[in-house]
């Protein structure tokens, strides 16, 4: 009888952990021996090394609880609130467009570049008002995001991002602010949730300090109403024992990259990831995209970019599911009013059909198309893969208040369709890499 071979999962952080044991037992320990265990000095050094690592001022760096909540905080910081729009991509975890609604703003989709899967420049300009308060751009599977929307400020959602860089410099360090992601399975995990803001010098970094307290700088006043978005000290103390081999891990995910596509570029049936001119991606996923028979910009890679980088993966955001078989990320939807696709219909979605999604709402993708083919074949042979997304946000239930009809962004529905991410993590070898490839190969050319 054959022996099954072990499963490839889609992540995995056990052999990255595995020589720093001794480190992180340490770390644990300085911990518990200090008694400290929400903030304080492990936080701040944290806070310090993170800002040398970035390339900012020690006191740009502000540690929050997760992604999600370091853009709540940003936007908060920035005086976002009720009755100001946001615009930002619909093809991103839930998390993007959910921060906006918590602050009470209104999330305004622009779709995205067809090529690049990020915010497309041109869409968002055209989707900014004189209601517009910033433009969040989403650096997409850790591809750098296009930053240009004019005087609008930009928060950017590096989430999945740490380590890129585009122009030279560290993306989460060039809008107003940067908000970055320790979920484990990120670039850069904990061992639990966490997160940080970026902010430029003079920025907002006190504010964004005192709203992740309850809104309190000193615990005697509070002078507005923030939320419980501190960072553990344990979180800190393990992320400390990590961060000086970040870039040899994001140099292990850029290796891995380079070889899935001289692997795959003969595969006419499928668009690999590439980084564009000037770009340097963090490769946190590695995205395939699966042609279903409708041609949506050119099949080798983006315009001005090389061909071997993957566009690579995203808010507490997606939670990226590890340990092998396909994970589907979440995300949000619109509301309401004209542009960016938006409809100037009636605002109770009435005319775009009920609003349980059955007519306009969540189709998610076609299920018996190649993408998903491609994964069920991934699946029968032990190799973990993921959808990200298998819905745009502007499709997600909790979003139809906004009133999007399916076809407002037809790139990002399409993407929604076609993508699939393969394994990619560091310490993943060559052997089960050619498992990978090999399994690729043999859905288009048994």
């Amino acid at each position: 009888m054959a022996s099954v071979p072990d499963p490839v999962p889609l992540f995995s952080a056990r052999e990255s952990h595995a020589p720093l044991e001794p480190a992180l037992a340490a770390a644990f320990a300085r911990v518990l021996q200090s008694g400290r265990f929400v903030l304080g000095e492990e936080v701040a050094a944290f806070e310090r090394e993170l800002a040398a690592w970035l390339e900012v001022d020690a006191d740009c760096v502000v540690g929050v609880s997760s992604g999600s909540d370091a853009l709540v905080a940003a936007l908060l910081a920035l005086d976002v609130g009720a009755g100001a729009e946001v615009v930002t991509t619909p093809f991103t975890f839930v998390a993007t467009a959910e921060a906006i609604a918590r602050v009470g703003a209104r999330p305004v989709f622009a779709d995205i570049d067809p090529v690049t899967l990020n915010l497309d420049p041109a869409a968002a300009r055209a989707a900014i008002t004189e209601r517009t308060q910033a433009v969040i751009p989403v650096h997409l599977f850790g591809h750098p995001a296009p930053m240009d929307f004019g005087s609008v400020p930009v928060i950017e959602d590096a989430a999945q991002a740490i380590g890129a860089r585009t122009a030279g410099k560290r993306v989460g360090t060039i809008g107003a602010a940067g908000c970055f992601s320790f979920f484990p399975t990120k670039p850069l995990g904990a061992l639990g949730d966490g997160g940080a803001v970026v902010t430029q010098s003079g920025g907002p970094a006190d504010r964004v300090r005192r709203l992740r307290q309850h809104g309190s700088a000193d615990r005697r006043a509070h002078l507005e109403l923030g939320g419980n978005w501190r960072l553990d000290a344990l979180q800190a103390a393990l992320l400390r024992a990590k961060l000086p081999h970040l870039a040899g891990w994001i140099d292990q995910r850029r290796a891995l990259a380079a070889a899935y596509s001289r692997a795959l570029a003969d595969l006419d049936a499928i668009s690999l990831p590439a980084a564009a001119v000037g770009n340097e991606p963090a490769w946190a996923h590695y995205v395939l995209r699966v042609h279903d028979g409708r041609r949506d910009g050119p099949r080798d890679g983006p315009r001005d970019g090389p061909r071997d980088g993957p566009r690579d993966g995203r808010r507490d955001g997606p939670r990226d599911g590890p340990r092998g078989g396909r994970r589907d990320g979440p995300r949000d939807g619109p509301r309401d009013g004209p542009r960016g696709g938006r409809r100037d219909g009636p605002r109770d979605g009435r005319r775009d059909g009920p609003r349980d999604g059955r007519r306009d709402g969540p189709r998610d993708g076609p299920r018996d198309g190649p993408r998903d083919a491609l994964a069920q074949h991934l699946e029968a042979h032990a190799i973990g893969c993921a959808v990200y997304y298998r819905r745009p946000l502007h499709l997600e239930p909790a979003f139809a208040h906004l009133g999007y009809a399916r076809g407002a962004f037809p790139h990002a529905e399409r993407a929604a369709d076609e993508l699939i991410a393969l394994p990619l993590f560091p310490g993943l070898d060559a052997d089960r890499q050619g498992r990978v490839i090999d399994a690729v190969r043999s859905f288009f050319r048994p």
